[in-house]
């Protein structure tokens, strides 16, 4: 079973294994710092989820919530997780 859980804050997120595959998945030129993470956080309409397969770890979905349309900015799977 697939399974999503919102990050709301930057302390659940820095210190979870979300952030650690974030950093080592894409470029630098395709991220935020924490302090970006920090700010748009607090925004109603974007999530930032960790997706996990019965019960355990295995990537993370970045999305934006739009009256007409879901933007999906980062999505990674651990490699051999799906």
């Amino acid at each position: 079973m697939i399974t999503y859980k919102r990050l709301i804050t930057v302390e659940s997120l820095s210190l979870s294994e979300v952030w650690k595959l974030y950093e080592n998945t894409f470029p630098l030129n395709e991220r935020r710092n924490i302090e970006g993470q920090t700010h748009i956080l607090k925004l109603n309409n974007y999530h930032c989820e960790s997706i996990h397969q019965n019960e355990k770890f295995i990537g993370l979905i970045f999305w934006w919530n739009f009256d007409s349309l879901r933007y999906i900015e980062h999505l990674a799977i651990i490699p051999g997780q799906a």
